[in-house]
């Protein structure tokens, strides 16, 4: 892995802790100047000057037309590159790789504490982002998962929760057909405040169009109206929380959000069900050795939301959509033993 960074003094600071054999230093990463106005705020010049270019600055254009050796030494690289540099250049990249018009660029959303990933094809770029978590050792410790190691403990968990709620769908209607009716899948990154998150499992109506009460997660497509999401080793059940309150925040459109906590040391397991409009319950333990039945249940109305329900659905939006706990358990018992004799 390359990591390239601007010659500026944060830069470099910020670079000196991630780890590469290869480290560029290149003064075109510099932040946009802003020559003799670099003390005004952004109202201050827009109430001011709207229309007047930096004296001894720059501007967007500019900042591209340095950034066209980097561009060409990027896309001439095999290599994963880190880039190190200030929001100006980096929205200027994020617009070329994926394409976007000159007059967005000022509006690119690239906060502070946020790493993107952009993964070129030779068709498209794909897009993630990996968001810095604070740790409790103290103030400004934290850590940003690019990636971690996969589990098919996630997967089997979340799988089991989406297969569960569409298989209740289609027996309210007494259509199988209706699987058709939801997209069934994880998402892409959505905007979740000023973080990108994805979840583990996601459903979506078919139909869905940003709108109204439809909020927006990404450039082209909106949230969507049941997430899960699945804790596991790395993951604590307070960071869980936060990350289903993200989704649950006024910012998003997002109608339902699970959570399932999996400690690995015992036998304790934790279901969290947030629903947007309603109190918030507490969560619900179905660890060994509690009892069943155990269960956390959502309105079907609620995996339709923003659209009209499927006529084989009509009349029936009150029905309860529920987790069984107890079953979910036993799946997640079995996983975790077939994992284990991998590991070893």
């Amino acid at each position: 892995m390359s990591l390239w960074y601007s010659t500026a003094k944060c830069a470099r600071q910020t670079a000196a802790v991630v780890p590469s054999d290869v480290r560029v230093q290149w003064r075109a990463l510099r932040g946009l100047e802003a020559g003799m106005y670099n003390a005004l705020t952004k109202t201050e010049f827009q109430l001011h000057h709207p229309t007047y270019r930096y004296p001894l600055g720059e501007s967007y254009m500019d900042v591209l037309s340095r950034l066209e050796p980097v561009i060409f030494e990027l896309e001439r690289s095999r290599a994963p590159v880190v880039i190190v540099a200030h929001v100006e250049v980096l929205r200027c990249l994020y617009a070329y790789f994926l394409d976007l018009p000159i007059l967005d660029i000022p509006n690119v959303h690239a906060p502070l504490n946020e790493v993107i990933e952009l993964h070129t094809t030779a068709y498209e770029c794909l897009e993630r982002r990996h968001v810095f978590e604070p740790l409790a050792d103290g103030p400004g410790k934290g850590r940003v998962v690019i990636y971690s190691i996969p589990s098919s403990i996630l997967e089997e968990t979340a799988g089991v929760v989406n297969s569960s709620i569409v298989m209740q769908i289609q027996e309210a209607g007494n259509d199988i057909r209706l699987f058709s009716t939801v997209r069934w899948k994880a998402s892409p990154t959505c905007r979740t405040r000023d973080f990108g998150q994805e979840p583990d499992a996601s459903l979506t109506p078919v139909g869905l169009t940003i709108g109204a009460s439809v909020l927006a997660a990404g450039p082209d497509f909106p949230y969507p109206n049941v997430i899960v999401e699945v804790a596991y080793k790395n993951d604590s059940l307070e960071r869980l929380r936060t990350k289903l309150d993200r989704w649950m925040s006024d910012t998003t459109s997002v109608q339902v959000a699970i959570g399932i906590k999996i400690d690995a040391a015992s036998p304790s397991r934790v279901a969290i069900l947030l629903q947007r409009g309603q109190p918030v319950m507490p969560p619900v333990k179905f660890g060994h050795p509690e009892p069943g039945p155990l269960q956390i249940s959502f309105p079907l109305a609620s995996v339709y939301a923003g659209v009209a329900l499927p006529p084989a659905l009509a009349g029936l939006g009150n029905t309860p959509i529920s987790i069984d706990l107890i079953q979910l358990r036993t799946v997640m018992d079995e996983a975790i033993g077939q994992e284990l004799p991998a590991a070893q």
